[in-house]
């Protein structure tokens, strides 16, 4: 689960693992409650064991709705999408991780 630091999910995003070893990588889309699953580039459910660096990826288009449409959340800063700047990182044990919960800040500091 992905949630801002005083405790809202965050609503929107593609959060992609990329691992230390080769070809280690596995992607999920986040739900409205923060929550997401990862697959591999093979969509295999999970991610191989390791250590990994974490970004979150947010496009969020607004220009044609109503401002009630507005539903994706507060959005966050670019840092989060970056791999050198997000400062997300994870290990993932051989029996897999259930619950990550990761702390994101929507300001820019």
């Amino acid at each position: 689960m992905v949630f801002e630091k005083d405790g809202e999910p965050v609503r929107t995003g593609r959060i992609e693992f990329r691992g230390q070893a080769p070809n280690a990588r596995a992607v999920g889309v986040l739900d409205p409650e923060g929550r997401f699953q990862l697959r591999t580039d093979e969509g295999k459910a999970g991610c191989p064991p390791g250590e990994y660096d974490i970004v979150i990826v947010q496009l969020v288009s607004v220009e044609h709705q109503s401002l009630e449409s507005h539903d994706h959340g507060r959005p966050l800063p670019r840092k989060y999408a970056d791999y050198y700047t997000s400062g997300l990182r994870a290990s993932v044990p051989e029996a897999g991780v259930e619950d990550l919960v990761l702390r994101v800040s929507s300001s820019a500091k």
